[in-house]
């Protein structure tokens, strides 16, 4: 075995393992095996492709136990342009490699360039105040939360209340029919992530949104076409999902979003989005949901749901950064 083989499987190693503790979980032979390939395909084999600078720690046995990774990444949908990526690798709980880290980080810091993005686990949140110090700041946070607990709490909170608005207002839930509907949403798709970009960077360019149109069009054929809210006749906003392969502790996944008109916004109407999309992935047999936002609504229905950090992304020249605190009731 070459030595980047090796490295880059104490990587994998590494990574998977710091996952399985902070999630409590044992896994058998067969998912840590499993997992560690996912890690060194969506991890690791980028930045040995790409190139960059790796700072290893080892303990006195000389095993792994903290890296920090910089290498070029290839800018989403901009072709022949590159950004740094920044990837840190530590246990949950170790202190020593937390300092560590920001020591190497701050020794080189040139190497982040004036454009770059990574994310955070959980347990890593302690770095949050260095990077912020050199102007990387805080992008979204990613949360997780279990379908049917967070259904049954969204009820509990809100009660009869919670379709009581939605219905006030004159709005239902019904599934796209047509192609124009879908042009429709795509439009308030666009038009939403053209004015407020650092809620998704890239949600309104247009080879997201004509792949979205794929996704929405090849629903629209198999019979699960994104779910519109209606005000009358008029679409004023929608809800979507995709499914993702199953999580590390076996549960099906999927992520959804929701848009709406200016107008409806503010009003609690994603209260009823909520449940009508958690009561269709229940129905399906999802266990968890998730999604990466900075929508202060959607993180304050986040603690009424029960939902919990899966990470938080960072970047620098990218978009506008959110003000001081924003996140803070996730940190």
């Amino acid at each position: 075995m070459t030595k980047k083989l090796q490295v880059k499987d104490e990587l994998a190693k590494l990574f998977t393992e710091s996952i399985f503790k902070y999630r409590k979980i044992r896994p058998s032979p067969r998912v840590r095996k499993t997992w560690e390939g996912h890690a060194k395909k969506g991890y690791f084999d980028p930045f040995f492709e790409n190139g960059g600078g790796i700072f290893l720690r080892r303990n006195k046995k000389q095993e792994l136990v903290a890296a920090v990774l910089i290498f070029d990444e290839p800018v989403e949908y901009e072709k022949n342009t590159f950004q740094k990526k920044f990837k840190i690798v530590t246990m949950p709980g170790d202190k020593g490699s937390v300092k560590w880290v920001e020591s190497i980080l701050e020794e080189n810091e040139s190497l982040m360039g004036k454009r770059c993005s990574g994310k955070l686990d959980p347990w890593q949140k302690d770095l949050i105040p260095w990077f912020e110090s050199k102007g990387i700041g805080m992008r979204n946070v990613l949360l997780h939360g279990d379908v049917k607990k967070s259904l049954k709490r969204l009820r509990a909170h809100y009660g009869k209340s919670l379709r009581e608005k939605f219905e006030s207002e004159g709005l239902h839930i019904a599934a796209a029919r047509t192609k124009q509907d879908i042009e429709i949403y795509l439009g308030i798709i666009k038009s939403e992530f053209t004015k407020n970009s650092q809620f998704g960077v890239k949600i309104h360019h247009p080879t997201f949104l004509k792949l979205v149109k794929k996704d929405f069009m090849n629903g629209l054929k198999k019979g699960s076409p994104p779910r519109l809210v209606f005000q009358g006749n008029k679409i004023v906003g929608g809800t979507d999902f995709i499914e993702h392969a199953p999580g590390i502790d076996g549960k099906r996944r999927a992520a959804f979003g929701f848009n709406l008109r200016p107008e409806i916004q503010g009003k609690g109407i994603a209260r009823v989005l909520y449940e009508a999309i958690l009561s269709d992935l229940h129905s399906r047999g999802i266990e968890v949901y998730l999604g990466a936002t900075g929508q202060p609504g959607v993180m304050r229905i986040g603690k009424i749901m029960g939902r919990w950090v899966g990470g938080y992304t960072l970047d620098r020249g990218v978009a506008k950064h959110f003000p001081a605190g924003h996140f803070k009731a996730w940190l």
